[in-house]
């Protein structure tokens, strides 16, 4: 009994730490390419990190949504309601690497020429 609850702890922890790791690294290639703006870096520097802010906002909601459901499947297996702080957390971790998905990806039309 102990062996399960250990590892469904563990599960809970793992994807709340890497949806919280890949919204910090997308915050931060996105500061970097705001930074690059003011300091004059490369149109192709910035393009790059743009491309990061899209694939780590992909991993963060990713994870995001993961741990959302596993937080669901776990509430329905126990027969309990899924906390409210939990639910708002992970939806807030989604909704925000969702705005600066589409945020990069606007900026990077907008540089192309569309």
């Amino acid at each position: 009994m102990k062996d399960s609850v250990a590892a469904r702890s563990v599960w809970k922890s793992a994807f709340k730490r890497a949806a919280l790791y890949f919204l910090g690294l997308d915050l931060l290639a996105f500061f970097y390419y705001l930074l690059g703006n003011y300091q004059g870096f490369l149109s192709d520097t910035q393009i790059m990190l743009l491309r990061f802010v899209s694939g780590l906002s992909a991993a963060a909601f990713l994870s995001g949504l993961a741990g959302l459901a596993r937080g669901v499947f776990a509430a329905l297996r126990r027969r309990e309601a899924l906390p409210l702080a939990a639910a708002v957390g992970w939806l807030a971790c989604m909704a925000a690497a969702v705005v600066l998905a589409l945020l990069s990806q606007g900026v990077r039309a907008f540089a192309a020429g569309i």
